[in-house]
């Protein structure tokens, strides 16, 4: 018979940490690229005048 053990709490701690990561990179997006509006989910409205 096989049996996995797994670690609850490990778990919830790598959810958070890659949550915190996905945060992470989109706050480094809008910093690198210097914009107010880095892509169409940021703000439609400006994204749509900043493209006409």
């Amino acid at each position: 018979m096989l049996s996995v053990n797994s670690n609850f709490d490990a778990s919830v701690a790598l959810q958070s940490l890659n949550h915190t990561n996905k945060d992470l990179n989109e706050v480094q997006n809008r910093i690198s690229t210097g914009l107010k509006v880095a892509n169409a989910r940021d703000n439609g409205a400006v994204y749509a005048i900043a493209e006409g």
